[in-house]
């Protein structure tokens, strides 16, 4: 009988006990299993057995429950284990056998005569301990998920829940054992041994890995998971959707149009497309900020100001259905012109492996990795240059060259920005005059074309030079505290002074709530905005203003920061910072430099606000579209806008709704598919999409406040939208979109997001309204916190924890 037949799954016991004699590729400690029975007859003669069988060393009693684990089925957790038995102590021994005896019977077990217990001696010098589960559990997926702790030389802080010390990997089922180092090369042999023998690949399995690189395989049950029809299909789709992606990076790297050798893609750095449109967006959303932003807007704006403008316009790549940033691209847009290219090279390449050796700074690129602009900080930038192989020379023509332009721009020596100001209101004119014709439904295509050339003419290249400015300011002001000419708390208090557009609409909706303005008029003014500002599927505050604002009974001004009234600026130490400023060879003074954040800041704001009102109205264009053909909201975000912008010239076709709902039903059946796909947060290789390690995010935290408070979780179905569910309570939202700005109208304790950079919208906003925040969590810290009760927020240590756990 060969060893695929012979095996056939029981409890966990009889599992070990089978496959202590077919396993090759790993080991299982030597199990001696006891009845529940026997162990009531003579406690005193198993525990000498115990001390005979295990002399001298220590011990692991593990449950094994008869209906603790099945394919139907699973209570993987529901019993304890006791582990670091001396063998020899009967004491010791008899406590731990009662512990998981009791953890039976706490569970409403009963009749326990036949449950099992598992001895076994303990692995030594763990090197690796944890869990691997043959398929993903979310979806089913393709990928052997591996949650491992490599530090504290424990074996079970996976499963007792000691979650400071884990890692998580997703690796490819299919991947090539070579791609893999030691000890995981060992693991996943270990592993598909496993599948072969049991004849299963829905396994869950416990192991520890010892200082020699040898496999110990301490538990094996079968994975409780939902069922998927065509699962060879769906592997095969993925498999080839991912050597598609490992093409196109491959065939990146030779681009002769960029200055740098090696190409990165990353979701959060730069213009963080997670953060804006969502890490998985639908196509329409996709396209619209792929054709408003990241075609060309991007680095146009950016031109303008006196920085290189790439010959590769595209900063965006959608693989796998995630949207990318070109990093590589995104870093040559910030170099300063004037620079040899030799030197533009040798810059790219070394912030491209800065970014590789430390990845949890990809949502910080333009403050911790790239030097675009000149700060008190440069002294230090200087002795990172010289360590790493540049010399005095290159230092110095790229000091000179990023002083010329921080001084044009802060002086804005040629009136450029001025000017940007006067494209707002040819935008918003335009777009008057085209709505204020009558139209008919066939001449929508070539209005939503004219209102997105419009809207990146007029709007988003000038934001995006607006953008780069607001940025320009505040690394200023960040160097001014690493320079000790301000502290850490007239940083934020200056920032907190800023008013923008955010609080003007606080103060609208209060004069709304205490009856000093009608519904109407503060839904012309801030209608347009919405939860999702490229989303067709989230509804605008004018469309939904009962979702959005909940007018309570006795309306009190809540958010208006207690420093808005302050001279913040009065207090800062004016004389020193310009000292300071000259030393540098700055052409400005504080008072100067000041006014250019604080404007800029503010310009930021309110360009982004009038821009997004073309977006608006492009979304509830494109409603009327679809129920003209019978097209949803939900059906319209499969479209690419191209999709409907190419009749912009030509008359509509005949059964257009047919060939336009075709293209809906293909789309949404490859957005289905690619969800089951895992994509790491940055690819800097072809190993990093059979590997996916998520790098670690550190959040920028907003305020020095600490508090603590009820979470409430925007992402979840189960919360209602009213001030008595929001007060005092933090908020998770997953993205930092403008279109959230309605929750500043709620006496909320604090925010925390998954997505969102140092300079991203929240981050502003928090700052603005002295709100305590942690932007920019990442998928691993969001998850633990949203399956808390409550969360300790202290912004000031940096450091969010959960408190308690969700049931």
């Amino acid at each position: 009988m060969n060893q695929a037949t012979a095996f056939r799954f029981g409890t966990k016991a009889d599992n070990l006990e089978q496959l202590q004699h077919l396993v090759t590729a790993s080991f299982i400690p030597a199990p001696f299993i006891i009845r529940v029975g026997e162990w009531y007859e003579n406690a005193s003669k198993v525990t000498k057995e115990i001390s005979e069988r295990f002399p001298g060393q220590q011990i692991v009693i593990r449950s094994s429950a008869p209906n603790e684990d099945s394919f139907e089925f699973s209570m993987a957790g529901a019993y304890e284990s006791v582990l670091h038995i001396d063998s020899g102590n009967s004491f010791d021994v008899e406590q731990g056998m009662a512990h998981v005896i009791s953890s039976y019977t706490a569970k409403g077990s009963r009749l326990v005569d036949d449950y099992q217990l598992i001895v076994q001696p303990m692995v030594n010098q763990v090197r690796m301990g944890g869990v691997i589960f043959t398929r993903d559990l979310e979806n089913n997926g393709p990928y052997y998920l591996l949650n491992y702790d490599d530090r504290s030389g424990r074996t079970d802080t996976v499963t007792s829940g000691h979650h400071a010390e884990l890692q998580t990997v997703y690796i490819q089922k299919n991947i090539d054992l070579k791609d893999l180092t030691e000890p995981l090369n060992n693991l996943i042999l270990a592993v598909r041994e496993l599948e072969r023998i049991t004849r299963a690949d829905r396994l869950d399995i416990e192991f520890a890995i010892d200082a020699n690189g040898f496999v110990f395989i301490l538990q094996v049950r079968p994975l409780v998971l939902k069922k998927i029809m065509n699962k060879e299909k769906l592997d095969r789709n993925i498999a080839t959707t991912l050597q598609g992606v490992k093409s196109y990076y491959k065939e990146s790297v030779n681009n002769s149009r960029v200055f740098g050798t090696k190409p990165i893609y990353g979701q959060m750095p730069d213009w963080n497309p997670a953060e804006i449109i969502g890490a998985h967006p639908r196509s329409l959303s996709v396209s619209l900020y792929n054709q408003l932003i990241m075609r060309r807007a991007w680095h146009k704006g950016r031109a303008l100001l006196g920085y290189n403008e790439p010959s590769t316009e595209n900063l965006m790549v959608t693989m796998a259905g995630r949207p990318y940033v070109d990093v590589r691209n995104s870093f040559n847009s910030l170099l300063p012109i004037g620079l040899t290219p030799s030197l533009c090279d040798k810059l790219i390449d070394f912030y491209i492996d800065k970014l590789e050796r430390t990845p949890s700074l990809h949502d910080k690129v333009e403050f911790e990795i790239v030097i675009s602009c000149m700060t008190f900080n440069f002294e230090q930038q200087s002795t990172e240059l010289l360590a790493n192989g540049f010399s005095e020379t290159e230092i110095h023509l790229l000091k000179a060259n990023l002083l010329e332009l921080t001084n044009k721009i802060v002086l804005n020596d040629n009136g450029m920005l001025s000017s940007l100001e006067e494209r707002l209101h040819v935008m918003k004119n335009k777009r008057e005059m085209l709505m204020s014709r009558s139209f008919r439904v066939e001449q929508i295509p070539f209005i939503i074309q004219s209102l997105i050339e419009d809207c990146t003419q007029y709007g988003t290249i000038p934001f995006s030079a607006v953008a780069r400015c607001a940025f320009i300011g505040k690394a200023l002001l960040k160097s001014m505290v690493s320079d000790r000419l301000i502290t850490e708390e007239q940083y934020h208090r200056f920032l907190a002074s800023i008013e923008t557009v955010a609080t003007l609409m606080v103060d609208d909706l209060d004069k709304w709530y205490g009856g000093k303005m009608d519904i109407d008029e503060f839904l012309a003014a801030y209608g347009h905005l919405r939860p999702g500002t490229y989303d067709i599927a989230c509804y605008s505050y004018r469309e939904k203003p009962d979702y959005y604002f909940t007018r309570p009974a006795n309306p009190t001004q809540q958010l208006v920061s207690e420093y808005f009234k302050e001279d913040i600026q009065a207090a800062f130490p004016h004389d020193s910072i310009t000292e300071r400023l000259t030393q540098e060879g700055f052409a400005f003074n504080s008072s100067t430099l000041l006014r250019f954040i604080r404007e800029f800041i503010q310009k930021r704001e309110s360009v982004k606000f009038e821009f997004t009102k073309n977006i608006d109205l492009i979304l509830h264009l494109l409603v009327q579209f679809g129920d003209y053909f019978g097209l949803s909201r939900d059906d319209l975000s499969y479209l690419d806008i191209s999709d409907i912008t190419q009749y912009a010239n030509t008359t509509l076709p005949p059964f257009l709704s047919g060939k336009l709902k075709s293209i809906v039903e293909f789309n949404r059946e490859t957005h289905a598919m690619e969800k089951f796909i895992y994509m790491p947060d940055l690819i800097t290789g072809e190993s990093d999409l059979e590997i996916i390690k998520y790098a670690q995010r550190i959040p920028n935290y907003i305020t020095q406040k600490n508090i603590s408070a009820e979470i409430v979780c925007l992402d979840r179905d189960d919360y209602s939208l009213d001030a008595a569910n929001l007060t005092g309570k933090i908020v998770m939202i997953e993205k930092a979109d403008p279109g959230y700005d309605w929750l500043f109208a709620y006496p909320i304790a604090g925010l925390i997001t998954k997505y969102g950079g140092a300079a991203s919208h929240m981050s502003i906003r928090c700052a603005e309204f002295s709100m305590p925040a942690a932007i920019g969590c990442g998928e691993k810290l969001y998850s633990l916190l949203k399956a808390a009760e409550s969360v300790n927020l202290n912004c000031k240590a940096k450091s969010v924890e959960p408190v308690g756990v969700r049931v």
